[in-house]
């Protein structure tokens, strides 16, 4: 019998184990760290031995008297690197048995990590955490292929495009009405801040993509703005009737003064 950690294993679930490990590892995305001394020190996978592999097996992932903890990477991305989709695959990651993942908001560095050996169990039961190993590597391997989670990910793109609102796209969206109406303050119009941003996202026209794993733009913005533009003129424009009136109404249009309609 080999023994790791608590948990022990029969020879065929020991073989098992660390050819899924090695399966895993295979994987062109995942990226390999050392742990020393509360440091973690990159490297390369052609760098690892069997004898490492088999000793974290037993060790379930711990450093050994021989061998420093070795995290995996399993999907990563930051301002500056990857795309949405790998920030949506390490969100979808998050509920997998034994990943870890750590997130800076939606921006700065996101990543999903294990560490190599350690074997993702329920209590004592070596078989359940051999299929969950299993699945884990499958789903690498299908991060690796380009493939993600589609609900995951639109989700993400959502979030992506709202956040846009609060960090620059309100006030680019304000000034540039202003600048339509050739006006200091958009609070003449009667509309409030929720509803022209309603007014903005619920353009059908508009084309969000991402510029990175943590930014998204409109590429349709300026017909977002004239759509807005003109949906206030509009409204704006209505004839005000008053509802006190008790002979026959005479509208009254509401026009700004020194606008050339």
């Amino acid at each position: 019998m080999s023994y790791k950690g608590e948990h022990v294993y029969s020879p065929e679930q020991y073989a098992k184990t660390v050819e899924l490990w090695c399966e895993l590892l295979e994987c062109d995305r995942v990226g390999l760290s050392e742990v020393r001394g509360g440091y973690t020190y990159p490297i390369q996978v052609r760098d690892l031995t069997a004898d490492v592999i088999h000793a974290l097996v037993l060790s379930d992932g711990v450093e050994t008297d021989a061998d420093y903890a070795i995290t995996v990477t399993l999907v990563d991305y930051s301002d500056h690197g990857g795309t949405e989709r790998d920030a949506a695959n390490v969100r979808y990651l998050a509920d997998a048995p034994g990943v870890q993942t750590s997130t800076s908001g939606q921006h700065g560095y996101g990543s999903a990590w294990v560490q190599l050996g350690e074997l993702p169990t329920n209590g004592d039961d070596v078989d359940t955490g051999i299929e969950w190993l299993t699945g884990l590597v499958q789903s690498v391997q299908a991060i690796d292929a380009g493939e993600v989670d589609e609900s995951t990910l639109e989700e993400y793109e959502q979030e992506l495009q709202e956040e846009a609102w609060d960090a620059w796209l309100e006030s680019d969206t304000r000034s540039e009405l202003a600048d339509w109406f050739g006006c200091d303050d958009l609070d003449d119009f009667g509309y409030t801040r929720e509803e022209i941003r309603n007014l903005y996202y619920s353009f059908e026209g508009n084309e969000w993509t991402c510029d990175s794993a943590t930014s998204a733009t409109n590429g349709a913005h300026e017909n977002a703005i004239k759509h807005i533009a003109e949906t206030i003129l509009v409204t704006w424009r209505k004839p005000y009737v008053d509802p006190a009136q008790t002979v026959l109404p005479v509208a009254v249009w509401i026009i700004r003064p020194n606008f050339a309609p």
